[in-house]
């Protein structure tokens, strides 16, 4: 069983906010943190792919999902008239993950499962700034960015009281990663969740 997907993101225009260090002054063009601002005008495109298929009779499962974006100033007018073309800063234009999982039955009781799985992402890096402001190999932007995570589920039942329990370790390789707006995340981190169900 198999399914792929795909779409063409929608052209969208109007004002766009600019945020963090993404304005006018300073010695990139910011504002200073915090401060967000208008553009009079701007254009989104971007197109997005998807696929999953099911393999050993459901029990592996692999799936993958992509996008791209370009988030453009196209503000011809007002003080942002000064990066006309450049894309909105501070935003991520292309990313992907990608996650498998498998389902078997337990090797130490009849009637239990057990459920491993594993997922990625990859963010690729972007300018904090705008784009044409500057000289390239000394602006500030938020680093190619990509993140493993593992886990495994136990499901069982004990005198009709159904209960799961997940491990799961997020950040595997202990990356720096950071959110879209270039604030620094976590890092490896580690899970232990119980469920139960009358």
């Amino acid at each position: 069983v198999g399914a792929l997907g795909r779409g063409l993101l929608g052209e969208e225009r109007g004002d766009r906010l600019v945020g963090g260090d993404a304005g006018l002054g300073g010695s990139e063009g910011g504002v200073g943190p915090g401060l967000q601002l208008a553009v009079f005008s701007a254009t989104s495109l971007g197109v997005e792919a998807s696929g999953q298929v099911s393999l050993f009779g459901d029990r592996l499962t692999l799936d993958a999902n992509t996008t791209y974006q370009a988030f453009r100033n196209t503000s011809d007018e007002g003080v942002f008239a000064l990066f006309e073309g450049d894309r909105i800063p501070n935003r991520p234009f292309f990313f992907a993950n990608a996650a498998a999982s498998y389902q078997a039955g337990s090797p130490i009781r009849r009637g239990d499962a057990v459920s491993l799985f594993a997922g990625t992402r990859y963010v690729q890096s972007f300018f904090r700034t705008w784009e044409s402001v500057g000289i390239q190999e000394f602006k500030i932007e938020v680093p190619t960015q990509t993140t493993v995570n593992l886990g495994a589920t136990y499901e069982s039942a004990t005198q009709g009281l159904r209960w799961a329990l997940t491990g799961e370790v997020q950040n595997v390789t202990d990356a720096t990663v950071f959110d879209f707006f270039g604030v620094q995340r976590p890092g490896r981190a580690v899970y232990l969740k119980l469920t139960t169900q009358l």
